[in-house]
């Protein structure tokens, strides 16, 4: 590119960032430390002080510097480098000890410094994006060879510092836990905090002050680790160039950087000098205590296996596929759904998001059940439970399913489908939900006959009646549209689990859409009024209470697993959040629970880089592009992670 001379117009300058210069067009300056071309005459590196500015001058103690569109040169030592500029620092010997004013800078200009080395450099000062930089020229920076090193400043976390004062400087950060990494392939960025972010609703009740103090703690303490590219959908990441499907950046990882800080999109950055340390918190199996029964729950993120035309081939092209595309996609898909599933080694599986496609040879039920009973010994296979007519359950795209060994429970009676709620919500338009799935089971080496149900609630993303209304609760405004539709369902399920026909021994589990302190789970577990703060109303417009909604006056007392044994574990990561929670649950009555051992989350999915997920390894992150992510393992099967429980039957008990 032509050198550009002089000092640049705000206008010039500005426009030169907004191009983010390629270090292919930078030139090198490491050979060229020599005296002045456009700087002041008699001014060399050795007789500076008449000429320069301290960065703390120009930085200020505000957010916004006050030399704005004023010329300056500084004296300063390079700590990192960019592709469009360099970051600066004074001198340990030159620095004003004023803890409100920062001691670093960013240039934007278009060379490649040596980090260490001292420079002098005149630019113009500029905010940008809310950063206080120098904009400058090629022919207006001079390289005084090897400086003095910079240590990094230890930022805390929690973070107590204002990091307006170390706007430019070079920082360490230890032990900082990765709360997002959604942009992690789209613009080289991921975000930090102190802890996990977790969704309020999911510890506290909705607007308690448990709830508001837990809001307030998911929003403080975030910092943003970005790519020094400044790249959209970068083809490496500079600060962890060996990510892949095996050596993964994941959400709850610990991690340690050393970087400059920079400021951007308002927030505060911290661009790596060097590679990250991460401290992964992957398990290539549950960690669990193991009994005589185990049962889980997993939803499999839309499995359908698409449809053979006459000639034998598979298409996935038809109405309401809402899993892969194509065959190769749906063979990755299928890969990591079969690994997770035999890693889970569950006698009891619930399945959420499988075709809805009935249940003969060639079903997405049979399909994947065959492909797990492939790589598996005889006494370990999997058989379904399908309905007495093999009719689909539901009319929906996708269903439930149900999973057992034969080697360990058999299916006494039939299956039953209960039907949940339906909303009309004007003349042509209901809101549905699937139904439920129920089985009742005789464990073989204890004869004790237990029943399990199977859920998938109506999602936080679709619109109820209530949703569309002026007279909506901020409770369930918090909760997701379709609240109270899923705490109609969760009474529907109440009053089904009650038939007296049903072994007193009960397992519910599934995705419920609602997270662990949100109003379908405390219906059904330990709900009164009274403690809760409110009432719990069902939906209008169903088959309940004449169409009604109705303040819900009892609880169904199961108990939830997870607050027992795994507390603090989740199933899910919500986009644009970056918060954890727990959708998918198992619950067991009070006779049930005698026998439970232990149960814990098995974090493959919801932690896991978007990018890794077989349609966007597939078509966006391909090997053949260079990327490693389209790997087969239990890791980003789906994007909820499965829940699993355990179990000792035995004969002395029943």
């Amino acid at each position: 590119m032509t050198n550009v001379k002089g000092i640049f117009t705000l206008l010039a300058t500005t426009l030169l960032a907004s191009l983010l210069i390629n270090t292919s067009d930078a030139r090198d300056i490491t050979s060229t430390a020599s005296e002045d071309k456009k700087l002041p005459p008699g001014l060399t590196c050795n007789n500076s002080q008449a000429y320069v500015t301290s960065i703390n001058k120009i930085q200020g103690t505000g957010n916004r510097s006050s030399e704005v569109g004023n010329q300056h040169i500084v004296d300063a030592i390079v700590t990192a480098q960019r592709e469009n500029g360099f970051f600066i620092q004074q001198a340990e010997s030159t620095i004003d000890n004023d803890a409100t004013t920062s001691e670093g800078l960013f240039v934007i200009a278009p060379l490649k410094v040596p980090i260490g080395h001292r420079v002098m450099v005149k630019g113009v000062v500029n905010e940008l994006s809310g950063m206080t930089t120098l904009m400058s020229s090629v022919d207006d920076v001079i390289d005084c060879g090897t400086g003095i090193s910079i240590k990094p400043i230890f930022l805390d976390m929690p973070l107590t510092l204002d990091l307006e004062t170390v706007e430019g400087m070079k920082v360490k950060i230890k032990s900082a836990t990765v709360v997002n990494t959604n942009n992690l392939w789209r613009f080289g960025e991921l975000a930090v905090s102190n802890t996990l972010k977790r969704q309020p609703s999911d510890t506290a009740i909705p607007l308690s002050e448990a709830y508001l103090a837990a809001k307030q703690q998911s929003a403080d303490n975030i910092i943003i680790i970005e790519d020094n590219s400044d790249a959209k959908h970068p083809s490496s990441l500079s600060f962890y160039p060996a990510f892949s499907y095996d050596n993964p950046i994941r959400i709850g990882d610990s991690l340690d950087v050393v970087g400059t800080v920079n400021e951007a999109n308002g927030s505060f950055r911290i661009n790596p000098i060097e590679p990250i340390k991460i401290n992964s918190t992957r398990e290539a199996l549950p960690t669990i205590e193991r009994g005589n029964l185990s049962v889980a729950t997993f939803n499999v993120l839309n499995y359908f296996n698409g449809e053979r035309d006459q000639e034998g081939n598979v298409n996935f092209n038809y109405d309401g596929n809402r899993g892969a595309k194509d065959y190769s996609a749906f063979l990755l898909q299928q890969a990591r759904i079969v690994n997770a599933i035999i890693a889970l080694n569950a006698d009891v599986i619930g399945l959420m998001e499988v075709e809805n496609d009935g249940f003969a040879a060639d079903s997405a039920i049979a399909s994947l059940t065959h492909e797990i009973n492939a790589q598996l010994d005889g006494d370990k296979h999997y058989r379904f439970i399908s309905t007495t007519d093999g009719t689909p359950v539901g009319t929906d795209a996708i269903t439930v399913g149900l999973l057992y060994r034969e080697s360990v429970v058999l299916p006494s009676g039939t299956a039953q489908v209960i039907p949940m709620p339906e909303q009309q919500i004007n003349a042509t338009k209901f809101a549905r939900m699937r139904p439920t799935l129920l089985q009742s089971f005789t464990h073989i080496d204890s004869n004790i006959d237990f029943v399990v149900a199977v859920n998938h609630f109506k999602s936080k993303g679709s619109k109820c009646a209530e949703d569309l209304s002026s007279q909506v609760s901020q409770q369930d405004i918090i909760q997701g549209s379709c609240n109270a539709l899923r705490n109609s369902a969760a009474v529907t399920l109440g009053e089904a689990m009650r038939d007296s026909t049903l072994p007193l021994r009960q397992i519910i589990m599934g995705d419920f859409n609602a997270y662990s302190a949100e109003d379908p789970i405390a219906v059904l577990t330990d709900y009164s009024s009274e403690t809760r703060g409110y009432p719990i109303k069902t939906a209008t417009n169903t088959h309940l209470n004449s169409g009604k909604a109705v303040a819900i006056n009892k609880a169904y007392h199961f108990i939830n697993l997870a607050d027992r044994y795994d507390k603090n574990g989740f199933s899910y990561w919500f986009y644009g959040s970056e918060q954890v929670g727990s959708l998918d649950h198992v619950l067991v009555s009070s006779s049930m629970a005698k026998h439970a051992i232990d149960a814990t989350h098995w974090n493959i999915n919801s932690v896991e880089a978007y990018q890794l997920q077989y349609n966007q390894a597939l078509r966006y992150f391909s090997n053949e592009k260079g990327y490693a992510f389209s790997e087969v393992g239990p890791y980003r099967s789906s994007d909820h992670d499965p829940f699993i429980a355990t179990f000792h039957l035995s004969s002395n008990n029943n």
